[in-house]
């Protein structure tokens, strides 16, 4: 009796199996990276919707538009309460910007976040805020942050009616 004809044929068998587990798990793999980056890049769009959602609330509103563009008006509790939605916003941008150094954020969103982030660091109260709390953050972010201000220099891009 020839065992060797049946021992090849449950190789091959064994090796095509193989080859298709490993395909079977490649698909998984890009699939589930997909799906990190569309949860990575609703999580940014929903953190970054989250500041200027504040501005419907009137207080938040004045607040803000207040601080934006003459942050030493802005003293005592409201200097706490715009520090505070900075800190907020600051954090949330430094999460985002990881994911997207790590590659979990569509590079078509960042571009879009980058310009409303340029927008933003070009007003002279995040600039402010920026240059009395940038130690708070990683030194790669500020970095980026730093480098982002040279980018978006600041009056660059004023609010409607300021």
């Amino acid at each position: 009796m020839n065992f060797e004809k049946p021992y090849q044929i449950s190789e091959i068998v064994a090796s095509v199996a193989i080859i298709i587990s490993l395909i079977y798990v490649a698909v998984q793999v890009q699939q589930n990276t997909q799906a990190i980056k569309h949860s990575a890049g609703n999580y940014a769009a929903d953190q970054a919707r989250k500041l200027f959602t504040m501005s419907a609330d009137p207080d938040h509103r004045a607040l803000l538009f207040r601080a934006w563009l003459d942050p030493e008006s802005v003293q005592g509790v409201d200097k706490l309460g715009f520090f505070g939605i900075m800190h907020d916003y600051f954090r949330t941008l430094e999460n985002v910007y990881y994911q997207q150094v790590d590659g979990a954020l569509d590079p078509r969103l960042w571009d879009g976040l980058l310009r409303s982030i340029g927008f933003t660091l070009s007003l002279p109260g995040t600039r402010y805020y920026w240059s009395e709390r940038r130690i708070w953050y990683s030194d790669d972010f500020q970095s980026f942050i730093d480098k982002t201000m040279v980018d978006f220099p600041e009056g660059v891009m004023p609010l409607a009616g300021s």
